[in-house]
C-alpha cells in the first residue's frame, strides 16, 4: 500500500479516482476494484505516471475528451483520456528516429499508423517544427494513410544542408474531431572539408623528399567520422611516394595534415598534377585537392658526421676528441666553415675550421675540455661558402668527469723501525666545489710487516680537504751470526743474514735474509744483494758497515773468537698512496721514507 495524496469522483461513471505517492489509481464506487489508470499497452501506448506523489487531481472536458489531469511532486503535470479506451483513435510510430546523412543525400524515415478502437480515417501526414524547423525538404509517402489495426507502413524522406534537424512527424486524421498526434525524428545533416595545399606546388629533388605541404581537414555539422587522406594509386611520376603526418587517418576536427612526396634517383625529371583524395564511410564522393609537383635534379650538397660521440673526459685535465668528417655529394666543392653550436663546453676547438668536403670525406677534429663536471649536448654547425649557403649541423654529447687530485705536506720521513710516520693528504675537488661520491686511500710498495691507515673523506664535502695517513713499520728484527765454515782462526770474520731494518746479535743458528754484515777483530762490512741507497752492488762486494761495533769477544771450542756486536742499517722505501673515489676512479701521490 501507498499512502493516498488526493483524490476526485466522476459521478457520471460512479468512478474514483485517487492520487498516491506512487501514480494514480481508479476503483468504482459501489465495490472497491483498484486498478492502475494509464494507456492500453496494446494500442500503441506503454506506461503509466512516473513512480512519484501525486499532488492533486482534476477532471477536464475538452473537443469531446474527458480529460484527467494530475500534478505530481517534481515530474510536471500529466493527462490521460478516460474515454481512450471506447474512442476510436491512432498512433505514429517511426522504427528509425534518428538519422545521419551528408548534403546531397535523401534520409527516409520508416512509420506506421496503428487504429485504435475501430478508428476508420484517414490521416495526413506531413513535417512540422519540434525544437527545430523541420528541413527544407521533407514529404510522406504517400501523404494521406489509413491507419490499421496491424499498422500501415509509410515512408518520410528528407534532406537539407548542413545542420541539426530535430522535428515531428505530423499526423491530422479527416474524422470529425481531427484527430491529431505527432511523432519526434532527429536528422544530422554533416560534411567534412580538405583545405587548399600550402603551398600549391612543390619540388624534390632525385634521391630525396620535398619540402612540407599542410592540409586542413575539418568536419561539419555533427560529423563524427574518420576521414582517410590518400595519393593517387595511378599517376604519379615513377618512383614517387607520399605520406601524411602525424596520419593519413583523420578522426579528431579540424585537423592539419603535413604532406611529404619522395623521389628515387632515377624519378623522371617534370611537373605533374598530384590529386589527393579524402574518404569517409557513407560519403557520396570522395573530397579532392590538386598539388603540383615537380621533379628537379638533385643540387650539390655534403653530410656530416662524428664517428665517436660521446665522448667523456675528467673535468679541468685531459681534453676529449671529437672526430669527424665531411662528405661532399653531388659534386659539391664549396669550402665548409665549421664551428661549435650552443651549450658547447668552455673550451671547443674546432681544427681546421673550414674544410672542403671530399667524395671520400674530408676528416676534422673537435676537441673539448670543461673545468666542470656536467654533460653538453650541443651541435656542430657547418655552413657552406656556395651562394646557396648550404648549412647543416650535427649533435654530439660530452661528459666532463668529477675527479680529484692529491698532494702531499710532506714526501720523506725517515725514522727507525717500530715508528710510525704521519702524512698529510691534500685533497682537492675537480670539477666541482664538494665531493660528489665518498673518497677512500689504500697504499702499495710498503716495506715488509709495515701497514697504513685508511682514512677517508665523506660525500658532500666542501672545498679542499686535508686528511691524515699513518705508515706503521714493525719492530727491531733479529739475526744471529757464526764463524766462517771455511776460516776458524782467531781473525775469522763473522757474517749474519739481516731480515730487514733492526739489529743483529752473534750466535750460533745461520738465518737467510736480505744482506750479509761480515765481523772481524778489528772491522765489519757488509756484502749487499739488494738496492740499499739507489745503489744495486753484486754478491760478493763489500761495504762497511760503520755501525757494526764488536762489543766483547770470547773463546769458543775450536779456538775462532766470537764477537757480540750490533749493527744497524737503513734502507729507503718508495711508496704509493692512492684515493679511490666512491665510483672507482683513482689518484696517486708518491713519498719515500
Amino acid at each position: 500500500p501507498a499512502p493516498a495524496d488526493t483524490l476526485v469522483i466522476d459521478p457520471q461513471t460512479a468512478m474514483v479516482y485517487v492520487g498516491t505517492d506512487v501514480g494514480v489509481f481508479a476503483s468504482s464506487t459501489g465495490s472497491a476494484s483498484w486498478t492502475e489508470v494509464g494507456p492500453d499497452a496494446s494500442f500503441a501506448n506503454s506506461g503509466y505516471l512516473p513512480n512519484v506523489p501525486v499532488t492533486a487531481l482534476r477532471l477536464f472536458a475538452s473537443g469531446g475528451k474527458k480529460l484527467l489531469r494530475a500534478s505530481t511532486y517534481g515530474r510536471g503535470i500529466w493527462e490521460f483520456d478516460l474515454l481512450a479506451s471506447t474512442t476510436p483513435d491512432y498512433a505514429i510510430s517511426i522504427t528509425n528516429p534518428t538519422l545521419t546523412i551528408f548534403p546531397t543525400q535523401t534520409a527516409t524515415f520508416n512509420g506506421r499508423l496503428a487504429a485504435g478502437n475501430g478508428y476508420a480515417s484517414t490521416v495526413a501526414l506531413s513535417c512540422t517544427a519540434g525544437t527545430t524547423a523541420p528541413p527544407s525538404s521533407c514529404a510522406a509517402s504517400p501523404a494521406s494513410v489509413l491507419p490499421t489495426g496491424a499498422g500501415a507502413s509509410f515512408t518520410m524522406s528528407a534532406a537539407g544542408t548542413v545542420q541539426d534537424y530535430l522535428f515531428n512527424v505530423h499526423g491530422v486524421g479527416t474524422d470529425a474531431g481531427t484527430v491529431t498526434h505527432d511523432a519526434a525524428v532527429t536528422l544530422h545533416v554533416v560534411d567534412f572539408a580538405v583545405g587548399a595545399p600550402s603551398p600549391a606546388s612543390v619540388s624534390v629533388q632525385q634521391g630525396n623528399s620535398s619540402g612540407p605541404v599542410t592540409l586542413a581537414v575539418t568536419g561539419a555539422g555533427s560529423f563524427t567520422g574518420t576521414v582517410t587522406l590518400a595519393c593517387p594509386s595511378s599517376g604519379m611520376p615513377a618512383g614517387v611516394t607520399c605520406s601524411f603526418t602525424p596520419s593519413a587517418s583523420v578522426s579528431a576536427f579540424p585537423t592539419t595534415v603535413t604532406l611529404l612526396f619522395s623521389a628515387t634517383a632515377a624519378t623522371p625529371l617534370g611537373t605533374t598534377a598530384v590529386t589527393i583524395s579524402a574518404t569517409t564511410p557513407g560519403a557520396p564522393a570522395a573530397k579532392t585537392q590538386s598539388v603540383s609537383l615537380t621533379v628537379i635534379a638533385p643540387a650539390p650538397d655534403y653530410a656530416f658526421s662524428i664517428s665517436n660521440s660521446p665522448q667523456s673526459a675528467t673535468a679541468d685535465q685531459t681534453p676529449a676528441t671529437f672526430n669527424g668528417t665531411l662528405t661532399a655529394r653531388n659534386g659539391y666543392a664549396s669550402p665548409v666553415n665549421l664551428t661549435c653550436g650552443a651549450g658547447a663546453p668552455p673550451t671547443c676547438t674546432i681544427a681546421p675550421t673550414t674544410v672542403t668536403p671530399t667524395a671520400s670525406g674530408a676528416p676534422f677534429t673537435i676537441t673539448v675540455k670543461s673545468g666542470s663536471a656536467r654533460s653538453y649536448g650541443f651541435t656542430i654547425n657547418g655552413v657552406g661558402t656556395d651562394a646557396a649557403h648550404v648549412a647543416h649541423a650535427t649533435p654530439v654529447t660530452f661528459n666532463s668527469l668529477f675527479t680529484l687530485t692529491l698532494s702531499l705536506n710532506v714526501t720523506t720521513e725517515t725514522l727507525k723501525a717500530g715508528q710510525t710516520a704521519t702524512y698529510g693528504l691534500i685533497v682537492t675537488p675537480v670539477g666541482a666545489t664538494t665531493f660528489q661520491t665518498p673518497v677512500s686511500f689504500a697504499c702499495s710498495g710498503l716495506p715488509s710487516g709495515a701497514t697504513c691507515s685508511n682514512p677517508s673523506i665523506a660525500a658532500g664535502a666542501s672545498g679542499v680537504q686535508t686528511v691524515s695517513l699513518a705508515i706503521s713499520t714493525s719492530g727491531a728484527g733479529q739475526a744471529q751470526i757464526r764463524p766462517s765454515a771455511n776460516r776458524k782462526g782467531p781473525s775469522a770474520p763473522f757474517f749474519g743474514w739481516m731480515f730487514a731494518v733492526g739489529r743483529t746479535t752473534e750466535g750460533d743458528e745461520f738465518h737467510s735474509a736480505d744482506a750479509a754484515c761480515f765481523v772481524g777483530p778489528d772491522s765489519a762490512f757488509v756484502r749487499w744483494n739488494k738496492r740499499w741507497w739507489g745503489r744495486r752492488r753484486r754478491w760478493g762486494r763489500r761495504k762497511r758497515c760503520g755501525q757494526c761495533q764488536p762489543a766483547d769477544r770470547e773463546q769458543v771450542s775450536d779456538a775462532a773468537t766470537a764477537v757480540h756486536g750490533i749493527c744497524e742499517w737503513n734502507k729507503q722505501y718508495a711508496a704509493d698512496v692512492a684515493g679511490e673515489r666512491g665510483d672507482g676512479r683513482k689518484s696517486g701521490s708518491r713519498h719515500r721514507g
